[in-house]
């Protein structure tokens, strides 16, 4: 399932999620290391992470989120394997205004107009 992102006008509908998911961290080493050292590291409990986000993606497997949109781009996307997520709740959102990407100003226009103020 794909979070449809569906624009009515000048109004643009989003999923958010927000979701507390176990952090996979790894813990390997360039180099060798006692065996002390990676018993230590490999004993070091999993962290709780909250993140929120637009949902790009979700299937049986992954959810998929970015934390900025543009009218055609967006910031790429965290996967997640659904197994890590522990909560998640969904909010849909409409945002109004959202501009099509050519009627957006220029930086060079951006610039121009905060330096003639």
């Amino acid at each position: 399932m794909c979070s449809e992102h569906t624009t009515n006008g000048d109004v643009r509908d989003y999923e958010i999620a927000v979701i507390t998911w176990m952090d996979i961290e790894d813990r390997t080493s360039p180099g060798w290391v006692p065996i002390s050292e990676a018993m230590r590291d490999a004993k070091e409990p999993f962290q709780p992470i909250v993140t929120a986000g637009i949902v790009l993606w979700e299937d049986d497997v992954r959810l998929s989120l970015t934390s900025s949109a543009g009218p055609d781009e967006t910031s790429g996307a965290l996967s997640l394997p659904k197994a890590v997520i522990l909560t998640d709740q969904r909010y849909e959102i409409s945002v109004k205004h959202v501009p099509p990407k050519e009627s957006i100003p220029s930086e060079a226009q951006l610039g121009r107009e905060i330096h003639d103020e």
